[in-house]
């Protein structure tokens, strides 16, 4: 069973799964178009790779 937070990024309720779709964006896996909303990539750069709950903490900023 997956986990759900709020999301300090989207500021919703997700789950695990939404997380690791908007990293695998942010890393250049996945074409964005797969998430429910536009993801702004310069504040999920920045709001993402300090994330406690990200799965892959890479910063992308340096």
């Amino acid at each position: 069973m997956e986990q759900s937070y709020v999301c300090p990024l989207l500021n919703e309720t997700i789950d695990e799964g939404e997380c690791y779709d908007v990293q695998m964006v942010l890393n250049g896996f996945i074409k964005p178009q797969i998430l429910k909303q536009p993801l702004n990539i310069e504040k999920a750069n920045l709001i993402c790779y300090s994330c406690q709950f990200n799965h892959l903490p890479i910063d992308f900023t340096k």
